[in-house]
């Protein structure tokens, strides 16, 4: 059997990252179409010129119908009830998110987006 590297939390290890995590509910957010996540919006030489900026490699991954269920779905999480209810975001339309435990409480998840934006949330 081979070991796999992953990065370990203080309690336990995981296998998927926030950013992973975060990446994946974008791709809800948009539709469907996955885009990589990218650090810089744009790069200038100290002379003012342009520096060409890394891809986001924007593609379809999922049908937009099945990511319109799936934002629909996430969306009943943000309402009154929802387990997401409490980390809504005041006067924002369309938030969806997904709250998740691992066995025995050892870390907390909260993945969140709107059309705009997604982000996510570990505590280990």
């Amino acid at each position: 059997s081979s070991t796999v590297a992953t990065p370990a939390f203080t309690l336990g290890s995981v296998e998927v990252t926030p950013l992973s995590m975060a990446s994946a509910y974008a791709t809800f957010a948009n539709r469907g179409i996955h885009c990589d996540p990218i650090i810089i919006a744009s790069a200038t030489t100290d002379s003012g010129k342009s520096l060409s900026v890394p891809s986001a490699n924007c593609h379809r991954t999922i049908s937009q119908e099945v990511a319109d269920g799936v934002n629909y779905v996430l969306q009943q999480v943000m309402k009154s009830g929802g387990t997401g209810y409490i980390t809504r975001l005041t006067n924002v339309k369309n938030q969806a998110g997904k709250t998740g435990t691992t066995d025995s409480a050892a870390s907390v998840w909260f993945d969140g987006y709107t059309p705009e934006v997604a982000g996510a949330a570990v505590i280990a």
